[in-house]
């Protein structure tokens, strides 16, 4: 099977080389009868035959030249050596063509004059008339064939960083993703743990089975990227678990449009954020608390919030849409009090909270940040997590829209 892939390309490139040189051979014979008709000399079909062939034989010929330019490429470290080694493979090309040209002028007498000398006299003579010709051409392929490496070697090498690049990036997306996963698993056992200390036995069965059917789902293979609405039936479900636990106090509210359902948007991006909301905004109080989830599209942007009733985080935003865009994204914090930048992850506000700072940059709010960095890159999306506009927080995701339909 390899030898024949191998014969395929072989005939394919020696296809392409003959279509170069008939090209060739016609510029020349339209040349010949331009420069014939000017001096009013005949220009039958003979000479056009005669011409073609001739150039025809460069054919065979550019094959043998490929392979002693690839055999000893001229590079800088060695040119001194492969030089003089092209110059004499120059010389022997163009010996050969003579060897095969003055063959034809004998063994073809209706296309060829044959000239009244011997056949050595003949090569003789028309290696001393060509050599120089022969040598520019020689030339003309040598620099051909680097430069054509050349291209085609810093395309592979930029494909085969493309591929480790990305490689990469799915063996990075893996890594966050198993990251999330225990952390999720290890609050979900000490919501159950909590039910089974407060003899609520019953409620941690249904919770126990629920979490299970949860997780099989979230160690189920699949690609980085989903539908919104399959995101938002997973939310669903992690929610179920949630309300297992506190019952009525904890309200969830979705206001996801039509046409925002077949948007493509990472695996497992919302929930770390209801996570977020119900461990640092709702859990905390004491009375009942509501979780929002919202999905709104506008030209070609796809904007997912999250938000909660919580008490909430005072001052400043911990992200703005201005530094989104330098691509180290919203929850790595404004600038503190203090005036340094918060440049070391934990996100850094101005004014008071009930809410402790450290509490909202967790595995969860880390790993989002960066699996949208890996799967967008820098300055193409936006993550803010700011005070909302009637107390409580909200953290909003901006991405690209995509659609999967």
């Amino acid at each position: 099977m390899a030898d024949h892939l191998v014969m395929k390309r072989s005939a394919r490139y020696l296809g392409y080389v003959t279509a170069f040189w008939l090209i060739v051979g016609l510029i020349h014979v339209v040349g010949g009868f331009l420069s014939a008709r000017a001096a009013s000399q005949a220009f039958g079909l003979v000479h056009v035959v005669r011409t073609l062939v001739i150039w025809l034989t460069w054919a065979p010929a550019s094959l043998l030249v490929v392979v002693l330019v690839r055999r000893v490429p001229v590079r800088k470290s060695n040119w001194w050596v492969t030089v003089p080694i092209h110059v004499v493979g120059a010389a022997v090309v163009s010996f050969l063509l003579c060897l095969l040209v003055s063959g034809m002028t004998r063994g073809v007498p209706w296309l060829f004059t044959t000239p009244p000398m011997t056949y050595g006299a003949q090569v003789q003579r028309m290696f001393a008339n060509s050599i120089a010709d022969d040598g520019v051409i020689y030339l003309a392929l040598l620099v051909a064939i680097l430069a054509f490496d050349a291209h085609r070697s810093a395309a592979r090498a930029t494909l085969r960083t493309q591929i480790l690049d990305r490689r990469l990036a799915e063996a990075r997306l893996q890594t966050l993703n198993m990251q999330i996963r225990p952390h999720f698993l290890a609050n979900a056992l000490q919501n159950i743990a909590s039910l089974i200390e407060q003899d609520r036995h019953e409620e941690a069965t249904d919770l126990s089975v629920a979490l299970g059917t949860l997780f099989r789902r979230m160690t189920a293979a699949g690609s980085a990227e989903h539908t919104l609405q399959a995101e938002i039936d997973f939310v669903r479900q992690y929610l179920s678990v949630e309300q297992a636990r506190f019952g009525d106090r904890l309200s969830v509210q979705f206001d996801i449009p039509r046409e925002t359902v077949e948007a493509v948007v990472p695996r497992l991006i919302l929930q770390p954020l209801v996570e977020n909301a119900i461990r640092h905004g709702f859990e905390p109080a004491a009375g009942p608390g509501t979780v929002a989830v919202r999905a709104t599209r506008n030209n070609g942007t796809l904007l997912m919030t999250v938000s909660d009733t919580g008490p909430g985080i005072a001052g400043t935003p911990l992200a703005t849409d201005t530094q989104a865009t330098t691509g180290r994204q919203a929850t790595t914090g404004l600038q503190a009090t203090t005036g340094r930048q918060a440049t070391t992850g934990r996100q850094a506000m101005t004014g008071t909270s009930s809410v402790e700072p450290e509490r909202w940059d967790g595995v969860g709010l880390r790993n989002t940040r960066s699996r949208l960095d890996a799967l967008y890159g820098t300055g193409n999306y936006t993550f803010d997590v700011a005070p909302g506009p009637d107390g409580g927080t909200v953290a909003s995701i901006s991405l690209p829209y995509r659609s999967d339909g």
